[in-house]
């Protein structure tokens, strides 16, 4: 975990800072090996996570505690120990890595890719809006074709909650997508997906935040795919010798 004095800008840089430092931890950190899932339609060939603050335990996404799910195309965590939480003047961040490598089974494309996460906060004490919690999310996504052309694409969003503005407890949602053509024939690709939570607190206040499973998976992530299409002269050879059968029904 990370603590400092309580003060919005230094909250700011902080934030700023465990971003820019993430490649440090990185390089501590060892990532927390999923395996490989098969689904439909696309094969999730690779699945790991890595945590990027200090103090924080491996395996944000789940861990030995619950390994993620696959049903259809969608891949479901559920995550135990994603939380942030601060009391008594301070602030905390919890940052995991989430990166993903996927695959079309042949006959479809990579057309979208969809990730949502969902959890509860929670305030306690008197305080203002120097007590708050917040949750981001950052997605990136690089997609190759059997031509060796590549399209990236990305999506990030955030939520935050301030003592005294907002209700004292709540659930939060995040939803973040990246869409591409058809015609772009993406057969597989590399998925990053930066996930942070946030908290400060004041002397007298507390602030708490965490991913968490309610009614459903913590996290859902879903790959879009469509079929391959049919070439036109397929469909004209396809025409032809049907024609060919039911001319020789005819004569009979």
């Amino acid at each position: 975990m990370l603590r400092a004095m309580n003060t919005r800008w230094l909250y700011g840089l902080l934030l700023v800072g465990v971003f820019l430092l993430g490649s440090v931890y990185q390089n501590d950190a060892a990532a927390y090996d999923y395996g490989a899932f098969e689904g439909d339609t696309v094969n999730y060939i690779s699945v790991a996570d890595t945590t990027e603050t200090e103090g924080d335990p491996d395996g944000l996404f789940g861990g030995d505690a619950l390994a993620p799910r696959i049903v259809g195309n969608k891949l479901f965590f559920f995550p135990n120990y994603y939380i942030s939480q601060v009391s008594g003047d301070g602030l905390d961040n919890t940052y995991g890595l989430l990166s993903i490598e996927v695959e079309a089974k042949e006959g479809s494309y990579i057309t979208e890719l969809n990730i949502r996460e969902r959890g509860d906060y929670a305030f306690s004490g008197t305080g203002g809006a120097d007590t708050n919690a917040s949750a981001f999310a950052s997605l990136f996504f690089t997609g190759f074709n059997d031509a060796g052309d590549d399209f990236v694409g990305d999506d990030d969003t955030r939520v935050d909650f301030y003592m005294g503005q907002d209700p004292d407890s709540g659930r939060w949602q995040l939803d973040v997508s990246v869409f591409f053509d058809p015609a772009d024939q993406i057969t597989s690709a590399v998925i990053q997906f930066d996930n942070n939570l946030g908290t400060e607190s004041e002397s007298s206040s507390s602030s708490y935040i965490q991913k968490k499973v309610i009614g459903g998976p913590a996290i859902v992530v879903a790959v879009n795919e469509t079929p391959v299409p049919v070439p036109g002269a397929v469909w004209l050879l396809i025409s032809g010798l049907a024609a060919c059968v039911w001319g020789k029904r005819k004569k009979k």
